[in-house]
């Protein structure tokens, strides 16, 4: 065989290893301590050698553990710095969401404030503002009743003014706004033995329609509130509490009532009165534009007599011309007639 062919079957093979003897593996563990022990003890020779090892050794077992115990608080340390440093970035990370969320929610709340404010009627925008409150309070749902007469569906397009209220004259909380999700209670409405919320505006089966909105704590005040006027005067101005209604759980309330499949939830519902939606500002505006509408009113009736008064000259030019057209025609119808009596009257003439 030649060495081209002994090098292409050659294969390498892994020299074995011997196995280790247990003694020299203890051994190397505390070898070059000794090692160095033996060394200080050359260099000083001390009278006792032998002891003088012995405390060397002993010392340095000492320092040795002293040693690793302070490379194990810094590898604690290091430990504790680390999982600090990821709970405060957490935090920090956690307080970006709220104050993100947070800002949102700001944001959200000027924008409804400002839709509240600058609306030139309140009850046109009433939806919008649901939704809006319900993204604000991270509610299921928000919608607006109204404490009036009950409404009658469908209402006879011939009806009069008052088609729309139902016969029997009883004043119901009707809905009459809602959020996005909840147009359901569209034409819903709650008679006074149903629901929980006539608790709230002092109104329900058997009340009287007397007293509506007063509570009684407060007429209670005002009967007994014959003290002196400066001690009112140096009280602080409390802030109004609107009346409110909170149910913890729904499904806990008996007389709650559901217009879908009950769901777990907490109620929670506020009495407002007011006497109009209708802003100062929207009042000048309503006025601003009447009167605007009066000028362009009076504009279009000036040009609808203008308009007027040109069609009845037209009219009346046109009248003019037919009859000169008529009149010119019976002139010719004349003349013509005349040419053909004449013509009759030379053919009498001619002689037989």
């Amino acid at each position: 065989m030649s060495l081209l062919e002994k090098l292409k079957n050659y294969k390498y093979q892994k020299p074995e290893e011997k196995p280790k003897n247990p003694n020299a593996e203890y051994l190397d563990s505390f070898k070059r301590i000794v090692a160095r022990g033996l060394s200080e003890l050359n260099k000083i020779r001390p009278n006792n050698p032998i002891t003088f090892l012995a405390e060397w050794l002993y010392n340095e077992s000492e320092s040795r553990e002293i040693l690793l115990g302070i490379e194990n608080c810094h590898k604690q340390k290091e430990l504790l710095d680390k999982k600090y440093l990821e709970l405060q970035q957490k935090k920090a990370e956690e307080q970006a969401k709220k104050d993100k969320i947070e800002e949102e929610k700001r944001k959200q709340k000027e924008d409804l404030e400002k839709s509240i404010t600058t609306c030139e009627d309140f009850e046109d925008h009433l939806n919008e503002i649901c939704e809006k409150f319900k993204n604000i309070i991270g509610a299921t749902g928000v919608y607006i009743s109204k404490y009036d007469l009950k409404r009658k569906y469908p209402i006879d397009p011939d009806a009069d003014e008052n088609g729309h209220i139902d016969p029997s004259n009883t004043k119901v909380l009707q809905y009459v706004n809602w959020c996005n999700d909840h147009s359901f209670l569209h034409h819903q409405f709650l008679s006074p033995s149903e629901g929980v919320t006539y608790k709230l505006i002092g109104k329900g089966e058997g009340d009287d329609e007397e007293g509506e909105g007063e509570n009684p704590e407060e007429k209670k005040e005002e009967e007994e509130g014959d003290g002196d006027d400066e001690e009112k005067k140096e009280k602080e101005p409390k802030e109004e509490v609107l009346k409110h209604l909170i149910i913890e759980e729904v499904v806990n309330e008996p007389k709650m009532k559901f217009f879908r499949e009950p769901r777990l939830g907490c109620y929670y519902a506020i009495d407002i009165r007011y006497q109009s939606s209708m802003q100062y500002s929207s009042l000048l505006s309503a006025i601003e534009n009447f009167k605007e509408y009066k000028v362009k009113k009076e504009e279009q009736d000036k040009r609808l007599a203008e308009k007027e008064e040109e069609e009845k000259q037209k009219a009346q030019e046109e009248g003019t011309q037919e009859k000169n057209e008529e009149k010119d025609k019976e002139k010719e119808e004349e003349e013509f007639e005349e040419e053909e009596n004449k013509k009759e009257g030379d053919e009498e003439e001619i002689p037989t």
